[in-house]
């Protein structure tokens, strides 16, 4: 059947169920289906997308009378609306779909208004030497505690899991670099430094439990050494994804130079070495675990100090994770999302990237089916949202140091339009790998530096040669254009949590209270948004973010841009604060107390739970 609607050539439209009903195709179409018991049917749908559920109520008026009228299908609706999937239904007051959709409603409701149902302080604590917030879990480590280190977990309170505040203390037998934690498998990784040796310093990389603070039972070796190059700081980004353990190794010298990066990805369920990645000449200055096989690195040459003024070729590189016919694994370059060329301003004088950093959900990437899963909702791995933050400084000045601040709101879907994840659109583009072999008795791995190029600096004419072998990339236009935004707003303390993006503005005038910032970037908020509100000290509107042509200061845009995304800002003013988390039920706010004339600092947290 043909609809006669301008435009729509024939498609499917709300004109076979609407305006136009037509129940013979409706008979030919849904009429055996229908036949089946509505458990059956309620029970098939429950298994379609968001997408296919709506085109189910457009094409079929028995359809739509069977989802409109099931708790169930309207449940799965709103979650899927809202980027959300269903989890456990072990809680007991949440047995029911339509316990749970209340559930649901109520804590979305909490973060349109950004009103708490529960406040809260933590136990406050001593300078800590590390603190994240995973799985609703705040974890903070000490490393000069009265009785030695220590790691404290404090399960935050969940309305909708009906639990109340829960803390414990791990003690340690050493201090450590960093750590990790993923709740889902009782997970707790530990990353200690050893004695000097003849090689040098070496890593021991521990994988314990964090109910009982035992080896972990799912890993094969409880310790895996790792020797990294000479150094005398560090920095480690780490991420835990089920079996894959993932850090990016950021050294430095004593001068605090870049010396060395180096992604490294583990197996800690075989205990084995996957592979690493140094970026060759290019820094690797952060990444992000976009699909538990998709990697996206944030990379940039770093030009010696007298030659600043050159462009550092920021791009955003996509690689595959792909097992070898003999069982190892290999990096597979997919595509570089370039971003434009920088100009070359007679007023500019040392220029140097001080950050290029990916911020996107520090929680592990859900990989396992999701009645696994311990909240009775969680995101969808596909509803994230990537804020790369990009600062650019001059210190030529005496005395003076001028900086430019770019904050990019990437989705999802928008890294995945440029490079699908299909096999065949991935080019088999050789990378530099860091060299990396088996230790015989000091330690199961080690990265080396080769000669002469210990230090990350390139000169001009080889960062040419590089760009002259490799595949082109994608640029902005192709790849951004519609599909990214650009935020001059929100001052500090930024933390991104599947499409929300929190932050923190200062007041004029007013040094008590500051601006909690929220950003919501999901469809579902834009689309049913309303009208825009504003009261005494709140606020909620519609907003589009600016485009880059607004920093042409900085790059080379010859041709205007399309609008950004448009995204929902909520605003609330609350007591001053430094810093702000966020998970999907909870904000922590972060305040540093001086004590004893300043010579120490306490840690305050307040927590909201929606």
């Amino acid at each position: 059947m043909t609809c006669i609607h301008r435009d729509h050539h024939g498609c499917l439209c709300d004109h076979f169920s609407k305006r136009y009903p037509n129940p013979e195709f409706e008979q030919r179409v849904c009429g055996p289906f229908m036949k089946f018991p509505v458990e059956l049917i309620i029970r098939i749908l429950t298994e379609l997308d968001y997408e296919p559920l709506k085109a189910c109520m457009k094409v079929s008026k028995s359809l739509r009378n069977v989802i409109k009228g099931s708790s169930v299908l309207q449940y799965h609706i709103q979650l899927f609306s809202r980027g959300f999937i269903d989890g456990t239904s072990s809680n007991p007051h949440l047995r029911t779909s339509a316990a749970k959709q209340r559930a649901f409603s109520n804590l979305q409701d909490s973060w349109s208004e950004l009103l708490p149902r529960w406040e809260s302080w933590l136990s406050p604590t001593k300078p800590v030497s590390g603190q994240k917030l995973t799985g609703g879990i705040w974890t903070t480590y000490e490393s000069d505690g009265s009785e030695g280190p220590f790691i404290s977990f404090t399960t935050l309170p969940s309305i909708s899991r009906n639990i109340e505040i829960q803390e414990r203390k791990i003690r340690l037998t050493s201090r450590l670099v960093d750590f990790a934690i993923d709740p889902s498998q009782d997970l707790l990784f530990l990353v200690e430094k050893s004695t000097a040796s003849e090689a040098g310093y070496h890593w021991r990389l521990q994988f314990r439990t964090m109910s009982q603070n035992t080896p972990h039972p799912r890993a094969p070796k409880e310790t895996i050494e790792y020797l990294p190059p000479d150094h005398a700081e560090e920095e480690l980004i780490i991420q835990i994804t089920e079996n894959l353990i993932i850090i990016l190794v950021i050294l430095y010298n004593h001068e605090w130079d870049l010396e060395f990066t180096s992604l490294v990805i583990w197996d800690w369920h075989k205990g084995k070495h996957l592979v690493s990645y140094d970026g060759g000449l290019r820094v690797v200055s952060s990444f992000a675990h976009v699909t538990p096989s998709r990697f996206m690195l944030a990379e940039y040459f770093l030009f010696p100090r007298h030659l600043r003024k050159h462009d550092p070729h920021i791009r955003l590189a996509l690689f595959d994770l792909r097992a070898k016919p003999d069982g190892t694994y290999q990096f597979v370059y997919v595509e570089s999302l370039l971003f434009p060329p920088m100009g070359h301003l007679p007023d500019w004088g040392e220029r140097k990237v001080t950050e290029f950093e990916i911020r996107s959900d520090p929680g592990p990437v859900i990989t396992h089916d999701p009645p696994d899963h311990p909240s009775p909702f969680h995101l969808d791995p596909a509803s994230r949202l990537f804020v790369v933050t990009l600062r650019l400084t001059d210190h030529s000045a005496v005395n003076f140091t001028s900086s430019w601040d770019f904050k990019f709101c990437i989705p999802f879907d928008t890294i995945i339009k440029a490079a699908p994840l299909a096999p065949s659109m991935s080019y088999q583009f050789q990378v530099p790998v860091t060299r990396y072999f088996t230790a015989r008795n000091v330690c199961d791995a080690h990265d080396t530096l080769p000669p002469n190029i210990s230090k990350k600096h390139v000169m001009p004419e080889s960062a040419s040669r590089i760009l002259s072998t490799e595949p082109m990339g994608m640029d902005w236009a192709a790849w951004a254009q519609g599909g990214v935004s650009v935020l001059p707003l929100v001052e500090w303390s930024y933390f991104v949590f599947g499409m929300r993006c929190a932050g923190l503005e200062a007041i004029p005038g007013d040094d008590t209270h500051v601006e909690l910032v929220i950003l919501d970037f999901s469809p579902f908020a834009v689309s049913n948004h309303g009208e825009d509100r504003r009261v005494a000290g709140f606020s909620r509107t519609i907003c589009y973010a600016g485009r880059l042509t607004d920093g042409r200061k900085i790059f080379d845009i010859d041709t205007d841009e399309e609008e950004g995304l448009s995204f929902v800002e909520t605003r609330r003013v609350i007591s001053h604060t430094s810093g702000v988390m966020m998970d999907s039920e909870n904000i922590l706010f972060l305040r540093y107390n001086a004590e004893h004339e300043g010579l120490q600092v306490s840690l305050d947290v307040g927590a909201w739970n929606l």
